[in-house]
């Protein structure tokens, strides 16, 4: 097409090609978005793009906005104001000019505590997102909202609103609601009513709820994301009734759990991500998710779980990741076994005490299990057995003394390995035979007396060696003369047991 209009231009003007063609290229935004940038320098930056106007005002004044504003010709796609106008406290209608078409506007660190009933008028054929973060709203401008039929996504973070009364977005369909970082205390059994088909996300973070609001929630029936993180949530009341059928994604970490009980997430059976990080979980009931037949992935570190039952997660056939890291449990035995999705395991910073023969039987797809900063002492030859496909393992920061001979035998796959910080005195030939792919290995401040030949023999491929901070004081010839890939080696050891100077060996093989 424009190919088109520059030959025309050409053929029929001759000598006055040039300025055709500069007027057509000053018309271009024009043609693609049909919007156009105020002509006299404002403070507010405009951008012209593909899908609109892009209008940043910085320290915007009511007065000097709308002067921007009525410069402006055709649809602005997203208007940005921020640190706003501080003796504006309520947002009044003639902000906006008549006729003024915004789709996504966000007004940010003001002092606006309400919106006048008439304030939004002028944008009820086209906002489709509203953003009013970081100010002084006392509740929710249900007034101002109403007659926003495009409006589909509201974001009131930061603000002082205590409750939610009914009917407080009323009129409205939104797909996405924010409300993070307020004061709330409370939300009515009807707030949330005339978004019971819409409604997909709510963000109910960082207020001050002390009981989950089931009864405020259970008629959105499309909810699919809820996230409840740093309230004072301490349980979920199940009534026998209520269902959150759609919900997949849930977070209620950093809130007040101390107990996880039987089945509590009985309303929630399609859940597929839920996490209780940062709670003070100490008991975790044995049927705590016999509900949640669709769970991929729970997060319960940072708690203060000292025992598992076996069958904790037997239900949960189709867990994808558990995150138990920053608890206190002692034994796993058969706590992730016959989980025939679990791909990633996060144990560190515990006090498991050992690895038995049955801690992970049947959990054919892990691929990363972490176990560093515990107690282990002894790690079962038949552990790993069940684990082809297991690519890292970590279990730095222990008192292991020994390791298996054959304890790698079908790990075959296996990348990573970090046995640094245990108690390790000896390596036997033979006990990497099995893992050939390995490229990194991590062997440093273990006592560690000598390195014998043939003992990493079977690692070709190995890129990465640390063998420093050992009581190494003998090398058998030929003992790296397989590591043909090596591109790293740290033999940092002591040259006197009572100075601080150390000597670095670097090989090159």
């Amino acid at each position: 097409m424009f190919g088109d209009v520059f030959q025309v231009s050409s053929v029929q003007h001759g000598s006055g090609e040039m300025t055709h063609v500069l007027l057509l290229l000053l018309w271009l935004p024009l043609l693609v978005s049909g919007s156009i940038c105020p002509s006299s320098p404002s403070s507010c930056p405009c951008y012209n793009f593909e899908d609109g106007l892009f209008l940043e005002c910085p320290g915007a004044t009511a007065r000097s906005l709308r002067e921007v504003l009525m410069q402006v010709a055709g649809p602005v796609q997203s208007l940005s104001v921020y640190n706003f106008d501080a003796q504006v406290t309520v947002l009044q209608a003639e902000l906006f000019p008549p006729g003024a078409e915004i789709r996504h506007l966000q007004i940010s660190h003001s002092s606006l505590t309400e919106l006048a009933d008439n304030s939004l008028v002028e944008l009820q054929g086209g906002l489709e997102s509203l953003s009013l973060v970081s100010g002084h709203l006392q509740h929710v401008p249900q007034k101002a909202l109403s007659g926003l039929n495009e409006l589909r996504a509201l974001d009131l973070e930061a603000n002082d609103i205590t409750d939610l009364p009914s009917y407080s977005f009323y009129g409205l369909h939104l797909k996405k609601l924010k409300l993070k970082g307020n004061l709330l205390q409370k939300t009515s059994e009807y707030a949330f009513a005339g978004l019971e088909e819409s409604l997909t996300e709510l963000d109910l973070a960082e207020n001050k709820l002390r009981s989950f609001p089931m009864a405020a929630l259970r008629r959105l029936e499309h909810l699919r994301s809820l996230r409840m993180a740093w309230n004072e949530i301490g349980d979920i009341h199940d009534d026998g009734y209520s269902q959150l059928g759609a919900l997949l994604f849930l977070d209620l970490s950093s809130n007040n759990f101390e107990a996880i009980p039987s089945d509590c997430f009985h309303p929630m059976p399609a859940l597929r991500t839920l996490s209780l990080y940062y709670n003070s979980i100490e008991t975790v009931q044995q049927d705590a998710f016999l509900s949640l037949l669709e769970l991929e992935s729970v997060d319960l570190s940072h708690n203060k779980i000292v025992f598992l039952d076996g069958a904790t997660f037997q239900a949960n056939k189709k867990l994808r990741t558990v995150d138990l890291s920053h608890n206190h449990i002692h034994y796993i035995s058969g706590v992730f076994a016959r989980l025939p999705e679990l791909r990633e395991l996060f144990l560190s910073e515990n006090n498991i005490l050992e690895v038995p023969a049955d801690a992970f039987t049947d959990s054919a797809l892990l691929t990363v299990i972490y176990l560093q900063q515990n107690a282990i002492r002894r790690v079962d030859p038949e552990a790993l057995l069940s684990l082809p496909n297991l690519a890292q393992l970590h279990l730095s920061a222990n008192f292991i003394r020994t390791i298996p001979k054959d304890w790698l035998t079908t790990s075959k796959k296996l990348t990573s390995l970090s046995l640094d910080g245990n108690r390790l005195e000896g390596l036997e030939p033979g006990t990497f035979r099995y893992v050939s792919n390995l490229r990194e290995l991590r062997l440093q401040n273990n006592r560690l007396v000598e390195i014998g030949r043939g003992v990493f023999d079977p690692l070709p491929t190995l890129l990465e060696l640390h063998l420093q901070n050992n009581l190494i004081s003998s090398i058998e010839s030929g003992a790296f003369r397989s590591l043909q890939s090596l591109q790293h080696v740290n033999l940092q050891v002591s040259v006197s047991p009572v100075g601080s100077h150390t000597h670095t060996l670097c090989l090159r093989v």
